[in-house]
């Protein structure tokens, strides 16, 4: 069935392009040193969740340490902006239960103005009938 739409569609195979990839040497390079970063930010800064500090100057140079520095400073900056997010999450939830103490105030003040009004009402009719 494959095959068929590959014909009709005058397209080559996944597979095609699978083997023309990896046959690639330089982009064989590539993937090898991805896969060594990837491995190296795994092992240092995701397995027992603790980031580690690196002081000297020379490994600063070295494009793996600086992609690392870079995702230390990221995992930092996202800490900081869950944390805000956090705090007006409950900046909001009182504004929201302050409203609504605010509206249940305002109904029991009318229910109180209309029991008033009713019992002048029962009053003044009480006093025109002698």
């Amino acid at each position: 069935m494959s095959s068929r739409k590959a014909a009709m569609t005058n397209s080559k195979p996944p597979s095609l392009y699978n083997d023309v990839f990896f046959e690639d040497p330089s982009l064989k390079a590539e993937l090898e040193e991805q896969r060594k970063i990837r491995e190296s930010v795994d092992s240092i800064y995701f397995s027992d969740f603790s980031l580690k500090e690196q002081d000297t100057p020379t490994e600063a140079n070295t494009p793996h340490l600086v992609v690392l520095n870079a995702i230390k400073d990221l995992k930092k900056s996202i800490d900081m902006l869950s944390d805000r997010v956090e705090k007006q999450n409950a900046t909001i939830s009182k504004i929201i239960t302050s409203e609504e103490v605010h509206e249940r105030i305002s109904k029991k003040f009318m229910e109180v103005k209309i029991l008033e009004k009713k019992k002048n009402r029962s009053e003044d009719s009480n006093c025109m009938i002698f």
